[in-house]
């Protein structure tokens, strides 16, 4: 049976023994040594760093967590920086200062860094050295030895959101450096004026996505990415080490993850689970340390036909009837060689037979086409190297006009290079130079490197069509001093080659072409919305995609510029992709396939299947007595699900009765009864007495906040609230110790409606639902007779004929109260005193109505604490 792990040369024949290998699924581990602190603030830990004693490795992996932060920052002790990342693939992001010069609000500072005596090193992949300023030279020296720099030149009138040259400059930096000091010089005069300089080392991806790389000029620090190395080995057969020619760390071996470095550190990964397996009908997946295996469920003896492989009958790509290859050259349409053959004279193609093989030259622009591709819409082109004051070389000049083309420098594929000893070489449009960069003498070192020490690069501007480089000196004076190289190139081409050097032998370099049509897939040649026409140039089965590209539609493959272009691929019979329908038959259709499968299964979509196109397989249906369990299961949830809304609901409504019972046993012992006596005696003010719900006081006054309190008494305490209508009250709620009292609550309320007097509070109700009784009182917000007689007031001096005054009418109010008639209001009694009251009794002052009469003064200063 055969084994789809990663290791091909496992197989087993009895699925029993397979299954006892099978191991869980591994929970995730701590990355960090165990009994160590994972994280500090958002950053995780790993060992072999380590925060605290006997955490790290060693002391060059020690981090300092410093909680003074919030969130906390860790820094690595080694080189004092703040860690903002740590990759267990040999890489840690740290925070890294920039250096300045003439800066304003800045004080000056140099970027100098020495991690000789670490394990750590700038990651010459990641990182770049930057430079900012008007004709900014700035230089990484190294020890006693300059190893690269780059130079910003100046353009006050132009300033782009790029970094090509002009006033922002960049350079890669070379492998395992440990050690910088960063120089910052002018390099022209500029009117005696020194300008604003900055340098620093930054991780290119980062300042990349910048929307504008200027931003840099408001910060103090950016994020650099370090290589590192531990001593540490890995700690068993399970892990591997991964070196390349600088560094050499611990992975984990295939089909674990985890931390290589720690003991069991790496655990098993089970694919069967992940959904990385591809165990397809008739086989089962079985997860094993390491891998899986596919095996035939129930010792099956039946063998699965292995899937067809076979190669796409690959239709011709050029136009009918034209020439389709010069010699190794592919020139599909819109490209074309002949008369009639190319969608436009752009695109027109010569074929010159004269070299063995024959060589393609784009008529247009007059260079050699390497490599043509439509999926990329791009072309690989020979271009002239630039030279000046070179031996055995007659100066030239890189003087290329797109701008008649269909075509432009591609942004993201090429780069400008110089080579020589102090090369300052510019690239210029239409008298404006736009980038450039500049390569520094060294005669006594020179590695196989570009990173500005002989040797320079820098990225273009997007959409360039016309280039214009020239080659010079720093000192103007000596430009014809010394060998000087430019040129545009593909720079996968020149990464790759061992010794970049060897251009200075050639002619020509490979840079390649952006190639795509105008006006949103409408036209090869000039759009105009007014002229052209608004069909599409994708034809049958094919798209536009967003990078305005012709593309076949999945499921077919081919040329989209043409009538009939895409044809149908034969996933049945494809080497592009696997068929997933083993031991069945496979149909092919129009830009797809489906599997007749057997009886028990079903067909659908595999989610599993990587890469865009749309796969499907096989699947085991449910039996019936599994879809019988089903429907039990559905039926017997369903159930449950009703039985528990049937017991919460006789739960609330218990409780609603409980609670009714409550209030009803409230309402009767806070004299409920009593009141309702006295109301059916016929007295009309009485009547009119409201009964509140508890639930309205209880929405009135918040739940009785304590922000509500208007105050506190001997009699109870008060809260203000609002009742549904919009009137603000005053809801008492009475103390009352015993039921002995409540004869003396029910009078209260039968007094309180009984009157009617201009300066007594009104009584708009009570509520005997509650544990204790509630009164509403209309709400008065000019305070309480208290607040007056106690509380000195220079607005309301209250004197001694006054408080007489008061004495006198709270008597005749009390005394009137004594056999009050039904018609008789106590406006009356006041107008019977020298002269009325100008304040209002507050919710307690009633109360004490039918007190026992004394010292009129006296009782005036006893009256309990008031709102």
């Amino acid at each position: 049976i055969p084994f789809n792990g990663h290791d091909s040369s496992t197989k087993y024949s009895d699925p029993i023994l397979a299954l006892l290998l099978i191991q869980a699924t591994a929970h995730a581990l701590s990355l960090a040594k165990p009994g160590c602190q994972e994280r500090c603030g958002n950053v995780v830990i790993p060992y072999p760093f380590g925060v605290g004693a006997d955490c790290s490795n060693n002391e060059t992996f020690a981090i300092a967590c410093n909680s003074s932060f919030s969130p906390a920052k860790p820094f690595l002790n080694a080189i004092n920086m703040e860690v903002l990342e740590i990759s267990l693939q040999g890489t840690i992001r740290v925070n890294n200062p920039i250096s300045t010069s003439n800066c304003p609000n800045r004080p000056d500072s140099t970027l100098k860094m020495d991690m000789s005596k670490t394990p750590f090193s700038f990651s010459d992949s990641q990182s770049k050295f930057t430079a900012m300023g008007c004709n900014n030279l700035a230089l990484i020296n190294g020890k006693d030895v300059e190893t690269g720099g780059c130079t910003s030149f100046c353009n006050s009138s132009w300033r782009p959101s790029t970094c090509y040259g002009i006033n922002c400059c960049q350079t890669r930096i070379p492998s395992s450096l440990k050690v910088i000091d960063v120089s910052l010089t002018r390099i022209y005069s500029n009117n005696g004026v020194e300008s604003c300089k900055r340098a620093f080392m930054v991780e290119q991806n980062w300042f990349a996505n910048l929307t504008n790389p200027f931003d840099v000029h408001f910060m103090e620090n950016v994020p650099v990415v370090l290589d590192w190395k531990a001593n540490a080995t890995c700690k068993n057969f399970t892990e591997r080490y991964i070196k390349d020619q600088y560094k050499t760390v611990c992975a984990c071996g295939w089909g674990r993850e985890g931390n290589p470095y720690l003991v069991n550190g790496c655990q098993d990964i089970d694919e069967c689970a992940d959904g990385s397996a591809k165990c397809t009908y008739p086989y089962v997946c079985v997860n094993t340390p390491g891998g899986y295996g596919c095996f035939l469920p129930n010792k099956s003896s039946k063998k699965a036909r292995a899937a067809i492989i076979a190669t796409i009958q690959a239709a011709s790509l050029a136009k009918p009837g034209c020439q389709e290859k010069c010699g190794d050259i592919t020139i599909p349409f819109p490209f074309g060689i002949g008369a009639n053959c190319s969608g436009d004279e752009g695109y027109a193609i010569s074929c010159d037979t004269k070299f063995s093989p024959a060589k393609a030259f784009i008529s247009s622009i007059n260079l050699e086409v390497l490599e043509i591709s439509l999926a990329n819409g791009s072309l690989r082109v020979n271009n002239p190297v630039l030279t000046s004051n070179c031996p055995d070389k007659i100066s030239s000049i890189l003087d290329l006009d797109l701008s008649a083309s269909p075509f432009s420098f591609s942004d993201t594929d090429n780069r400008f290079t110089a080579m020589g000893c102090d090369n300052l070489a510019l690239i210029n449009r239409q008298a404006t130079t736009i980038g450039g960069c500049m390569s520094f003498c060294n005669i006594t070192s020179r590695d196989n490197t570009c990173y500005g020490i002989n040797c320079c690069q820098t990225r273009i501007p997007p959409f360039l069509k016309f280039i214009n480089a020239s080659l010079g000196s720093i000192d103007r004076s000596n430009d014809q001093i010394g060998c000087k190289y430019a040129f545009m190139v593909d720079q996968d081409w020149f990464t790759n080659l061992t010794d970049p050097y060897v251009v200075q032998r050639m002619d020509n370099v490979p840079v390649v072409l952006n190639s795509r049509p105008y006006g949103v897939c409408r036209s090869f040649g000039a759009f105009n919305s007014a002229t052209n026409s608004s069909e599409s140039l994708c034809r049958t089965q094919a798209f536009c995609t967003n990078q305005s590209l012709c593309s076949c539609n999945p499921g077919y493959d081919g040329n989209p510029y043409l009538p009939d272009g895409c044809q149908d691929v034969d996933e049945c019979a494809s080497s592009l992709y696997v068929n997933l329908c083993l031991g069945t038959g496979c149909v092919n259709t129009n830009g797809s396939y489906f599997c007749a499968c057997p009886h028990g299964y079903t067909y659908r979509a595999d989610p599993t299947f990587p890469g865009s196109f749309r796969s499907y397989t096989c699947y085991k249906q449910a039996s019936g007595n599994t879809r019988k369990m089903a429907i039990i299961g559905t039926s017997a949830g369903l159930g449950l699900l009703l039985l528990l809304v049937g017991i919460w609901w006789s739960y609330k409504i218990m409780k609603k009765r409980k609670k009714a019972k409550l209030k009803e046993k409230f309402f009767k012992r806070n004299g409920g009864l009593l009141l309702r006596q006295q109301m059916s005696s016929g007295d009309a003010n009485v009547e009119n007495t409201k009964l509140f719900t508890s639930k309205e006081l209880g929405k009135a006054t918040d739940h009785y906040n304590d922000n509500r309190i208007l105050g506190q008494g001997g009699q109870g305490t008060v809260y203000k609230g609002m009742l549904t209508d919009g009137r603000i009250v005053a809801v008492k709620k009475s103390k009352i110790e015993d039921e002995g009292q409540l004869k003396h609550f029910i009078n209260e309320v039968v007094i309180l409606s009984q009157i009617n007097h201009r300066n007594v509070v009104k009584l708009h109700g009570c509520c005997l639902e509650t544990e204790v009784p509630l009164l509403v009182y209309e709400f008065i917000p000019n305070g309480t007779l208290y607040q007056y007689i106690h509380d000195k007031s220079e607005e309301f001096p209250l004197s001694w004929p006054t408080m007489k005054e008061v004495a006198m009418e709270l008597e005749g109010i009390r005394m009137s109260n004594a056999a009050p008639t039904p018609q008789q209001t106590y406006e009356e009694v006041a107008y019977s005193m020298n002269e009325p009251m100008n304040e209002p009794f507050g919710p307690w002052d009633t109360a004490t109505l039918t007190a026992s009469p004394g010292n009129l003064i006296s009782r005036l200063r006893q009256m309990p604490n008031l709102c």
